[in-house]
């Protein structure tokens, strides 16, 4: 552009501006009453035109800024909005309303004492209007003066009883002081008031499971989802809930719902490989759990998983394999450890398994799962005398362990002691009564005693119980009855 052409445009521009008049000069009162449509359908850039124009007609009238300033705030232009606002104030001082957008405006900058200072001022000009106490609630909490937080607060209520948002962040003030119950009576009523909230009926499920109430959870949750069809949070809280009752398909059903909405999460994959093998589906599982240890090689509990579902599936190399991989990355893990004994021993090396238990032992002496599982290897190597004491400590922490008392009635057998055996097998058969095996072995004991009758009963029983598990022993079973009956 050379400069005869651009002094010929700005020549035009100013003759056209000098022959031109805004619709503010012609009819202020339409251009006033297009500003509060526009305001009142977030129509916003339209307003700002409007309102500027009428500000050219006229710069003395606080509310046109004060207008103004609103749909600045309403676009996020807080640096103009706060501009016009303190216009509004030098030509107004007591324009109340300002204060309240102002403080909301600090409160959206971090600016929590400034925040505080404008809306004690809108509460000095009315101390009716309850959203200003739940604003300076807000910027309280924001600046962790939790008791003023929880006063401003409840006066919101007091004052608007129907104030959905007052309720909800009461209810957060609740959960921070770990008032359970009271934070679970606010946000229900938060939802009551405004069901539209997704992140109230979350926060609501949040609370109800750790009351231990997985089904008002998976209701909350679920409502949330209806809101939000999106929210990855809720369908993983929900999975879990349903994991929590049981119900490992639908728990697989949302955690692939999460993995859609978040791909990359390798907790996802794991939680639903955790859920897959819950399920029985154990190829799933460990299809998952590689995807998992893919997404983050440093997930422990991932190749934790995904050795147990091998160990499930009678691969215990690859269980091994894994288990090792997890002890790189956790070396003191009793979790592994004691997994890794149980492949062991599930491959006969009872020597490993025994050292991996003691490893376990010497950091988790109560662990009574490590001193069974010892006990048995050491039974399986015929030192019986060692898994005795085993499994009289297991014992000692549980005394409900049904099977430690067969496992150590079968040392009593292998050393003789019948008085001792009978009396384990018959403590295991009170805890289980349908332990089949415990009534094989009493049986024959028995009849090793010349107990008949009392042997056919308990051959009688072991048939009545035996699975598929135990087929091996049943025709052997039922010929030691005929036998008996002759």
């Amino acid at each position: 552009m050379n400069k005869n052409s651009f002094i010929f445009l700005f020549i035009l521009i100013l003759i056209g501006a000098s022959n031109c008049f805004s619709q503010a000069d012609e009819n202020p009162a339409l251009v006033q009453k297009q500003v509060q449509e526009f305001l009142a359908k977030g129509q916003f850039d339209e307003a700002i035109k409007k309102l500027t124009e009428l500000i050219e007609w006229e710069n003395e009238v606080p509310e046109f800024y004060y207008n103004r300033g609103f749909a600045y705030q309403q676009k996020g232009m807080d640096s103009l909005a706060l501009l016009d606002y303190d216009k509004t104030l030098k030509l107004q001082p007591n324009f109340r309303d300002v204060y309240t957008n102002l403080g909301l405006l600090h409160l959206k900058r971090n600016e929590f004492t400034v925040a505080i200072e404008k809306l004690n001022k809108a509460i000095s000009f009315d101390t009716t209007k309850g959203d200003n106490y739940t604003f300076r609630g807000n910027a309280y909490l924001k600046k962790g003066q939790f008791d003023l937080a929880m006063n401003d607060y409840t006066k919101a209520i007091d004052l608007n009883p129907r104030s959905a948002e007052a309720y909800n962040n009461r209810a957060v003030m609740h959960v921070s002081r770990n008032n359970v119950t009271q934070a679970i009576e606010d946000y229900t009523k938060a939802t009551e008031l405004d069901s539209t909230n997704a992140t109230t009926h979350f926060n609501l499920a949040d609370l109800h499971k750790k009351m231990g109430n997985p089904n008002f959870a998976i209701e909350s949750y679920s409502r949330a989802i209806n809101i939000h069809p999106d929210y990855t949070d809720a369908y993983y809280r929900r999975g879990k809930a349903y994991f929590e009752l049981g119900k490992f398909s639908f728990a697989v059903g949302d955690f692939s719902n999460a993995i859609r909405l978040n791909p990359n999460s390798a907790d996802l994959y794991n939680e639903r490989a955790n859920a897959y093998f819950s399920n029985g589906e154990h190829n799933f599982a460990i299809m998952d759990f590689t995807k998992a240890i893919e997404l983050d090689p440093q997930l422990v509990n991932a190749f934790i998983g995904r050795g147990i579902a091998y160990s499930k599936k009678g691969n215990h190399p690859l269980a091994i394999a894994d288990y090792n991989s997890a002890l790189k990355l956790d070396s003191t893990s009793t979790v592994v450890f004691h997994n890794l004994a149980n492949a062991s021993f599930a491959q006969g090396d009872y020597d490993a398994a025994i050292n991996m238990l003691t490893k376990v032992l010497t950091t988790d002496s109560l662990n009574k799962e490590s001193y069974s599982t010892r006990g048995s290897a050491y039974y399986r190597k015929g030192n019986y005398e060692k898994a005795i004491v085993d499994f009289n400590t297991a014992i000692r922490f549980d005394s409900s362990y049904s099977s430690v008392f067969y496992n150590r009635g079968l040392c009593y057998m292998k050393l003789a002691q019948f008085e001792n055996s009978v009396d384990d097998f018959n403590r295991a058969i009170k805890l289980n009564p349908a332990h089949a095996l415990a009534y094989l072995n009493k049986g024959n004991l028995l009849e090793r005693q010349g107990l008949k009758q009392l042997a056919i009963e308990c051959y009688e029983s072991f048939l009545k119980f035996a699975t598929e598990a135990h087929q091996q022993y049943v025709e052997q079973a039922r010929q030691k009855i005929r036998d008996l009956s002759r």
